[in-house]
């Protein structure tokens, strides 16, 4: 589950409109998609890996719905290793920080993909296809990746 869209809307301005667009994409559609193949998750002893940001540990300014929708998806991930521990299926909440990306491009207009210190999506995918290969009888069950910055 790794859909998400951003947003950066500034207490005091923001709107239903916004708030509802960020956890209809951000929370809902992960939830549902989930629980509606939630018999077919435990039949097949299928991981699920939800995509959150390391907005959803610390807060950030100007990202309060966008940094409650990852709390969100994190609060979704403890609740589904719950709900799964006896099922021979691993719940991951990866919690990436800034990587190069087109997210911030869509929401602001700003171009963050070939500048800085951002992680590559490469590298990401890199960690996630780790976690992803060890072995079934071992969870990691929550990675923050934070980006090292000079």
């Amino acid at each position: 589950n790794c859909i998400g869209v951003y947003t950066n809307e500034e207490l005091g301005k923001i709107s239903d409109e916004e708030v509802q667009r960020a956890l209809d994409t951000n929370v809902k559609a992960p939830v549902l998609l989930t629980s509606g193949l939630m018999e077919r998750i435990k039949e097949d002893g299928a991981d699920i890996l939800n995509v959150a940001s390391t907005v959803g540990l610390k807060a950030y300014p100007g990202e309060a719905i966008y940094g409650a929708s990852k709390w969100a998806v994190r609060g979704f991930s403890a609740n589904l290793q719950l709900e799964l521990k006896n099922a021979p299926c691993r719940v991951i909440s990866f919690c990436p920080g800034g990587f190069k990306t087109k997210l911030f491009e869509k929401a602001m207009g700003y171009d963050n993909t070939g500048e800085g210190t951002w992680m590559s999506a490469e590298d990401v995918a890199k960690v996630l296809k780790y976690t992803l290969d060890l072995p079934k009888n071992m969870e990691i069950s929550e990675i923050f990746l934070n980006r090292k910055q000079s």
